[in-house]
């Protein structure tokens, strides 16, 4: 059989783009896949292709809030996503006011106790799953996480909510909803900005209060 010519333009075998983008993405998810998850690294597979390069994340920063604590137009500062992007709001006391009439039951906020069910919670399902749990801290009105994992970060998200919230119904808890709809979801690339991110989950929350952290990270 002849030899297939490398094409020019996109520098693979065959003349299709499209033919060369499946194999390559195929390979950067095998190459992630086998990687293992005790040991932050970065994997970046950069392809010939002037128009493709895979950078993979090193850990995902997943952080989201109890209900009705935290709302759009806080004067903390918000975020909302408008048309698949993230966008800060400033203090809108109007906008505040507003959702803290839609509220369908008082606010959440998590005691000493129930801190320590969703900490066990956590620890436990990423155990189960077999996530690298690099870093959490449980607060009486939000959470912080900083997972190693190959699985989709809003899958990770919404386990780790459902799983908090089932051991607290499962201790007695009974507000109708415990967390906020949504979550904020950040990636991580370099090792440097996984120490930071660990830092600011550790030291630069106030109190301490129910955390965990994995002692093979330098901080």
């Amino acid at each position: 059989r002849p030899r297939k010519r490398p094409d020019k333009r996109y520098g693979c075998i065959g003349t299709s783009p499209k033919a060369w983008c499946y194999p390559a993405a195929r390979a950067a998810r095998l190459l992630y896949s086998d990687v293992t998850l005790r040991r932050p690294i970065v994997l970046m597979m950069v392809c010939r292709s002037p128009f493709t390069m895979y950078n993979l994340p090193i850990a995902y920063f997943i952080t989201f809030t109890t209900y009705g604590t935290w709302l759009h137009g806080d004067c903390r500062g918000s975020v909302i996503r408008r048309c698949g992007c993230s966008e800060k709001l400033p203090p809108n006391t109007a906008l505040y006011n507003y959702e803290n009439r839609l509220r369908k039951h008082p606010p959440v906020v998590l005691n000493a106790a129930q801190r320590k069910i969703v900490h066990d919670a956590v620890i436990r399902h990423c155990a189960h799953r077999q996530w690298y749990l690099i870093a959490l801290h449980v607060r009486s009105n939000h959470l912080h996480a900083i997972v190693q994992t190959n699985s989709p970060i809003k899958q990770v998200t919404q386990q780790l909510k459902q799983w908090s919230t089932r051991s607290l119904r499962q201790a007695g808890m009974e507000a109708p909803v415990v967390w906020t709809s949504g979550a904020s979801r950040n990636y991580i690339y370099e090792p440097s900005k996984l120490r930071q991110k660990v830092h600011y989950v550790l030291f630069e929350q106030g109190e301490m209060m129910e955390y965990y952290v994995d002692e093979s990270i330098c901080l």
